[in-house]
This record gives C-alpha cells, structure tokens and sequence, in this order.
C-alpha cells in the first residue's frame, strides 16, 4: 500500500523487485524480465509476466501399452488451445487432458481425478462415468478436465488420476501426483497470499 501511495499519490518512480507476480501485477505499469543477469525483455505487465513463466517445461505422462481394460496412456495440463503448460493465472481455466486407452470398454468404468496441494493433501476429488465419452469401438478416449479460472488459491498442485469401477472394487490405473502445475496470481486480491497454505 505504501509503495502504491509513494508512486501514485507523490509522483516517484519505485523499483519493485519481487517474484510475486500478482503483486507486480498490481503495483506495476512497467516490468523488467531478467536473466542471468541480464535484461531479457522490457514491457507491460501481463506480457512480461506471461513470458517469465512460459519457459518452464510441462511434466507429462505416457504409457503406449497396457494388459488393463483401460489405462492412462496420456495425461498433461494444458491451456484452452490443447498447448501443454504448467504455469496458470489466477483467474485462467486449468486443463488436465488425459487419454485413455481402451482395450475392453464396460459401462461400469470411471475416472477419479483429485487435485493435491504442494503438501499432497486433496483439495477435491471428481469421480466421473467414462459413458458419456466413449463411443463404440473408441480404442481411446480423450477427457479434459477443467478447473474453471479463480476457484483455487495462487500456489503448487499436481493432481492423482485412477481409472476404476464406480463401486471402487477394480482399479485398472493409478497416478499418483502427477502432473504438477502453478497457480499464479494475476493482480487479484489473492496477491498478498501467493504460495502460502
């Protein structure tokens, strides 16, 4: 509030440095990307941040073959356009697109997703029939999980992924803290909590 006060209300230029980036968001009408050292990029906030965390690589996991009915063959987050990432703003919808391999589809097939804290404690679990989304004879089907923009809290999660019965009596598939992703906040009032519990 106070470097607000100082650069807003007094005229002064304030030098801000900092990787919370909600709070750059919020204070700041330039930014500075550096690396090594070095200016990499000068600009507006929302780009300057978006290329901080563009460069990150995205954990994926893939399995071509399995003996089970169903299995994992592919999961990853992504962005609305299918492109692999693992940095989200705040307020941007979260993708987790899993593929899933058929080799003897029942009606009795689900899928579990849960979404895991950095302290791998469960957020909330979704479990899901696979109907709706198989048609006959699909040998894979392709699922998107969406976790709608400004719902979770700015910090790390990774997600658990089981392919079971709906009685839970069978699991075909588990993962377990797969996938791990940051939320980031984007100039919201969540900015003073980035990364904390």
């Amino acid at each position: 509030g106070k470097m607000d006060d100082v650069s807003k209300k007094q005229g002064r230029t304030v030098l801000f440095v900092s990787h919370n980036m909600g709070t750059i968001m919020q204070l700041c009408n330039q930014c500075i990307l550096l690396k090594s050292g070095g200016v990499e990029d000068i600009g507006e906030p929302s780009r300057i941040v978006e290329e901080y965390y563009k460069n990150e690589k995205t954990e994926s996991y893939h399995k071509e073959h399995s003996d089970a009915d169903i299995f994992v063959k592919q999961v990853f987050p992504c962005d609305k356009s299918g492109n692999p990432s693992i940095n989200f703003a705040h307020l941007e919808d979260i993708r987790l697109r899993m593929v899933i391999g058929v080799n003897k589809y029942a009606d009795h097939q689900n899928i579990g997703v849960c979404l895991l804290r950095q302290d791998k404690k469960r957020v909330f679990t979704v479990n899901k029939s696979l109907q709706p989304f198989y048609k006959n004879g699909d040998k894979e089907i392709v699922v998107d999980f969406i976790i709608e923009g400004g719902l979770i809290a700015p910090m790390d999660y990774s997600f658990l992924v089981a392919l079971n019965t709906k009685t839970g009596q069978i699991t075909y598939d588990w993962l377990a803290d797969v996938c791990p992703i940051k939320v980031y906040d984007d100039g919201t009032d969540f900015s003073f909590t980035e990364g904390s519990d």
